[in-house]
C-alpha cells in the first residue's frame, strides 16, 4: 500500500455510535471496594477470610453524590477483582458476598450501586477481572464460568453502559497460569445481552493509555492498526503497544503487515479500527482505600484533565470507600472541588457570537458558523483535496481567554488533523499562541492569557480534508485547594546522610541497587538523631511500566548503631507498582525509634535483578 492509499484509508475510519457516546463523557467514575479495603492490599491473595467484609455504614447514595459533584456521567463498579471475590450473590461461584456477614448474607452491592446510579441520573457499568485466583481459572471451564457470571451481571442489573475487562494477570508472566480465553464467545455474550455496551480493556472499543497516573499523550490518534483475528481485537492481544509514546501516525501504520503472498499466512494481518484511549486516576493515589494513602490535590486532578481529556483521551476517576462503607471526607472535598473547577472552566465560551472566515467550505451543508453551536455533528470541513487551511475568527468584541477548545467532526470525517496552530491579533500583528499536533474528539489547549478581538486557526497538515466541529475560548479558573483534613507532615530530610538521589525531590534521579545471588539490596539513612517514626514511604521510579527496578517485597529496620540496624519495624509487598508508580507507604511498628533506618529490598517486579528508588519519605 502506498502512503497516499494508507492516508485515505486511515481518514475513512469512524467511531461507532457507542464509542462516540463514550468519548463524550471524558471522565467516568470507578468504584473499588472489596476485601482489599479491609486488608490494605491492592491485589488480594484470594485466600482472605470472607468474614472481614462487614462494612457497617455503606451509603451508595453518598458514593453517587461524590461522582455527581465531580461531573461524572457514568460509573463503573468493580464487581470482581483478581482475588475472585464477587460483590453479588453469584449462582456459579461460592466466593461471593452472600458468604459474608454483610447484611447477614443477603447483600448485593452490584444491585445497590446500579439502583443508586439510576436514582442519581448516572449510567451503570461493570468491571469483571478476567484473571481470577480461584478455580477453575486456567481451564476451559473458566470460560463457561465467565459467560455464566457475565450473563447474570448483564441480565439482572438493568442497562449496562460499559463492560470493563482488566488486562492484568491474563498473561503467564503475572498470573503464572496459562489461560486460553474464549473471547469470541465472551464478547458475543455481551453483544447479545447489552448490544449498546462499550467493551473496554480486553475488548474492541477502548484501549488503555499506558499508565494509571492520569496522564495521556500529547499526540493521540484514535485510529489504530490492530491484529485481525477471531478474538475481536482483545486489548493487548491486538498488537497495539500501549506504552509507546506515540501511536497511530502514518509512518507506523505503513509498517503493518498483511497477507503473506507466498504462504497465505494471515497471522500478522492487521486492519485499521477506531480505538480511543483512556487512562486511570485514583483520587486516593491507589485504587483500594488504605489509611496511609493521601488524597490527590486539586492541582493534580486539573493537570490530569488537560493531559487526558484535553489530549483526545478519557480518564477514569476512581473513588474508594473506606472500611465503614463511606467515601472519606477529604475525597469528597477534592471531588467536589474538581467538579466545581471543571464546571467553571467550561461554563462560558468566549467565542460565542463570533463570525468566521475561511477557505472554501466543502459541499453538503457544512459552514464555519456551525463551529460555535457546541455540536460535534455540525461544523466546517475543507473541500476535497485541501489539506491545510486558515480560519480567521472575529470575536464579539475584545475577549480574554487562556485556553482553546477544539473538536474535529469525527462522526462524519474521522480524525484527520496532524498539526495545528492558534494565533491572536495583538497590536495589529498576528502572535502565535500555540502550535501542536492532533485534535481528534477533543483538544483543550492552555495558552498564555490573551485579550484580543480576532484569532486565527491554522491547520498545518491533515489526512485529506480537515474538519472542525467546535471552537471554544475558555478561562482556566484559579485552583483553590479544599481544606483537606488529617494530612501529616513528612520528616525533614535536610540533615539526612544518605544517597542524595533519594531526598533531592527529583523523581527523575534514582538510587540504584542490585540483587545478586539471591541476596537483597539495601540502603541506609542516618536521620541525624534518634527519632520516633510512624510511616515509611517509598516512591518508585516513574515512566513506562517496562522500565526496570521497581521494588516489590521489602523490609524496614531501625537502630541506634550504624553497624547493628536490626530491629524490624515494617515489611510488605508493593502491588501493581509498575502500572501505578505512586508512593508506597507502610505503617511502622509502634516501637519504631532510632537514629538509623535501613530499607531492605528483597525483590523487584517481574523478577528483575535491579532495584531503584526515586525518593524516600518518612512521617514522624
Amino acid at each position: 500500500m502506498t502512503k497516499e492509499e494508507m492516508i485515505k484509508l486511515a481518514a475513512a475510519v469512524r467511531p461507532s455510535a457507542k464509542q462516540l457516546r463514550y468519548q463524550e463523557y471524558g471522565t467516568m467514575g470507578f468504584i473499588h471496594f472489596n476485601l482489599n479495603t479491609f486488608t490494605g492490599r491492592q491485589w488480594g491473595t484470594g485466600v482472605e477470610d470472607l468474614s472481614i467484609f462487614n462494612p457497617k455504614s455503606v451509603n451508595v447514595d453518598q458514593w453517587m453524590e461524590a461522582f455527581v459533584a465531580a461531573g461524572v456521567k457514568s460509573v463503573i463498579m468493580v464487581c470482581k477483582h483478581h482475588d475472585g471475590f464477587r460483590l453479588w450473590p453469584s449462582s456459579y461461584h461460592p466466593r461471593n458476598i452472600s458468604k459474608t456477614p454483610y447484611k447477614e448474607g443477603k447483600g448485593d452491592l452490584v444491585k445497590e450501586v446500579s439502583e443508586a446510579a439510576q436514582r442519581h441520573g448516572l449510567r451503570f457499568c461493570v468491571y469483571y477481572s478476567p484473571w481470577d485466583k480461584q478455580e477453575p481459572y486456567g481451564t476451559s471451564a473458566y470460560n463457561d464460568l465467565m459467560v455464566d457470571e457475565l450473563t447474570e451481571l448483564l441480565t439482572n442489573y438493568g442497562a449496562v453502559d460499559v463492560v470493563w475487562f482488566d488486562g492484568a494477570g491474563i498473561s503467564t508472566k503475572v498470573s503464572g497460569v496459562e489461560m486460553d480465553f474464549d473471547w469470541d464467545r465472551i464478547h458475543a455474550t455481551i453483544h447479545k445481552l447489552q448490544p449498546s455496551a462499550v467493551i473496554s480493556g480486553v475488548g474492541p472499543d477502548v484501549r488503555w493509555v499506558g499508565n494509571e497516573a492520569g496522564r495521556g499523550r500529547t499526540t493521540e490518534w484514535c485510529v489504530q492498526g490492530v491484529v485481525y483475528d477471531t478474538k475481536d481485537f482483545p486489548g493487548a492481544h491486538a498488537g497495539v503497544p500501549t506504552m509507546a509514546p506515540e501511536l497511530g501516525d502514518i509512518s507506523q501504520l505503513m509498517t503493518l503487515k498483511g497477507i503473506d503472498d507466498m504462504t497465505g499466512d494471515t497471522s500478522k494481518l492487521r486492519q485499521l479500527t477506531w480505538m480511543p484511549a483512556r487512562g486511570g486516576l485514583p483520587v486516593h493515589t491507589k485504587w483500594f482505600w488504605n489509611p496511609l494513602e493521601k488524597v490527590r490535590s486539586l492541582n493534580y486532578l486539573a493537570e490530569s484533565f488537560f493531559s487526558t481529556i484535553g489530549c483526545n483521551s478519557g480518564v477514569i476517576l476512581n473513588m474508594s470507600p473506606d472500611t465503614t462503607g463511606l467515601v472519606p471526607e477529604e475525597d469528597m472535598a477534592v471531588m467536589k472541588a474538581f467538579g466545581d473547577w471543571r464546571r467553571e472552566l467550561t461554563g462560558h465560551n468566549y467565542a460565542l457570537g463570533a463570525r468566521a472566515e475561511t477557505t472554501p467550505t466543502g459541499e453538503g451543508g457544512y459552514n464555519v458558523s456551525y463551529m460555535f453551536d457546541d455540536d460535534i455533528r455540525t461544523g466546517w470541513v475543507a473541500p476535497e483535496g485541501i489539506e491545510t487551511a486558515e480560519i480567521v475568527i472575529n470575536l464579539y468584541g475584545e475577549q480574554t481567554f487562556d485556553a482553546v477548545y477544539l473538536q474535529e467532526m469525527v462522526a462524519d470525517f474521522g480524525q484527520r488533523i496532524e498539526a495545528f496552530a492558534v494565533d491572536a491579533m495583538v497590536d495589529g500583528r498576528w502572535r502565535e499562541l500555540v502550535k501542536n499536533t492532533t485534535v481528534g474528539f477533543r483538544r483543550i489547549q492552555r495558552v498564555k492569557s490573551t485579550t484580543t478581538d480576532k484569532i486565527r486557526i491554522r491547520i498545518l497538515s491533515s489526512r485529506l480534508s480537515p474538519s472542525l466541529a467546535t471552537v471554544k475560548l475558555l478561562k482556566v479558573p484559579e485552583l483553590i485547594e479544599p481544606n483537606i483534613i488529617n494530612q501529616k507532615k513528612d520528616l525533614s530530610r535536610d540533615n539526612w546522610k544518605t544517597d542524595a538521589a533519594i531526598k533531592d525531590g527529583d523523581l527523575n534521579t534514582c538510587w540504584k541497587g542490585e540483587l545478586k545471588d539471591g541476596k537483597p539490596a539495601y540502603i541506609d539513612i542516618d536521620l541525624g538523631e534518634e527519632t520516633t517514626l510512624s510511616v515509611f514511604t517509598y516512591i518508585p521510579p516513574q515512566g513506562s511500566p517496562e522500565e526496570p527496578g521497581r521494588v516489590e517485597r521489602f523490609e524496614v529496620y531501625v537502630g541506634n548503631d550504624p553497624e547493628n540496624i536490626n530491629f524490624k519495624v515494617g515489611e510488605g509487598k508493593n502491588g501493581n507498582v509498575d502500572n501505578n508508580p505512586v508512593p508506597q507507604s507502610v505503617t511502622l511498628h509502634k516501637l519504631a525509634k532510632g537514629r538509623y533506618l535501613r530499607y531492605v529490598m528483597l525483590s523487584a517486579t517481574r523478577g528483575q535483578n535491579v532495584v531503584r528508588i526515586a525518593e524516600i519519605k518518612i512521617e514522624p
